[in-house]
């Protein structure tokens, strides 16, 4: 029961998460405050939390953390950029193909991978091609999936990075490197741009959820990496870009049209069984299976079954 728990509310979280970020951008709040603000207070969540399980908050080496974290800001914020020109469906959808991209990736650097997933990752990263031509269709605009599938692109390569340094970094200060990304990029956009830094009285606690779900992201998600494998534990994340669209359609009325829908399921499809296919290429194995040595001595004063 722990487990499924654990699972639905990692689903739950991805689905909140979205649709925070997009009724923050409908609200014409500036992707670059969204993205400062999310990053500040999650930045400040885990101080607090990893500070009193006394766990190290920030990088032990930042020879790489430093590309990472230019790397992990820019990339969000063209994600979060992506929400003024798609709903938060589409979105949420083309944030899971970072394990096609990574399989790609792993193919295009000589790893050995399953034929079966180097094929269903082709044409999985093909048919978001397709969503991108005919967005106009779904009454979205081309410019948004450019935007979302190059900050995916971006998020995929900075797992070589993390694979690099995972073994000595704690969640906190991984979690860390990505929350002082966001708020440099955020702060030298609202700067250059010249943009309004107020925040209305009734949308502060909507900020301070996008940057609370943020932080469970890490937390409550690294628990399944201690359970499950890695294909396994990315299983609610894909579910929780469905409940996004699903929730979407129930809050704001943003019915989807058939074909919008259909591909969204297919997508979803073809990325799950990407993630059971066996066997998971050596970058997957690495980043998630350290990702899980790391979350083990996180809980090992808990009372977690691996």
């Amino acid at each position: 029961m722990t487990k499924f728990f654990t699972a639905a509310c990692v689903v739950l979280i991805v689905a909140i998460s979205s649709n925070v970020t997009e009724y923050l951008t409908g609200q014409d709040y500036p992707t670059a405050l969204i993205l400062l603000f999310t990053g500040t207070f999650t930045l400040i969540l885990n101080c607090i939390v990893g500070g009193y399980q006394k766990q190290s908050l920030f990088p032990k080496q930042w020879n790489y953390q430093i590309v990472r974290l230019l790397n992990n800001g820019i990339s969000l914020f063209l994600i979060f950029k992506s929400y003024q020109y798609l709903t938060a469906g589409s979105v949420s959808l083309v944030q899971r193909t970072d394990i096609p991209f990574v399989i790609i990736i792993s193919f295009l650097i000589g790893e050995k991978r399953s034929s079966m997933q180097f094929w269903l990752s082709l044409w999985t990263i093909l048919m978001i091609v397709f969503l991108i031509i005919d967005a106009r269709m779904l009454n979205e605009e081309p410019f948004g999936f450019i935007l979302a599938f190059t900050g995916v692109t971006l998020v995929s390569a900075s797992y070589i990075i993390v694979k690099r340094t995972v073994n000595t970094e704690t969640v906190y200060s991984l979690s860390n490197i990505t929350c002082l990304g966001m708020m440099l990029v955020g702060s030298v956009i609202m700067l250059i741009k010249g943009y309004s830094w107020y925040i209305a009285p009734q949308h502060i606690w909507i900020f301070c959820l996008g940057g609370t779900m943020m932080f469970l992201i890490y937390v409550v998600a690294v628990r399944l990496y201690v359970w499950y494998k890695p294909e396994r534990a990315r299983f609610p994340f894909i579910l929780g870009a469905m409940l996004t669209a699903v929730i979407e359609m129930i809050i704001e009325r943003k019915w989807y049209s058939v074909s919008q829908i259909a591909l969204i399921i297919l997508i979803s499809g073809m990325i799950m069984t990407i993630s059971l296919n066996s066997p998971t290429p050596r970058l997957v194995q690495g980043v998630y299976g350290k990702l899980k040595s790391a979350a083990i001595r996180r809980f090992k004063s808990t009372e977690i079954t691996p």
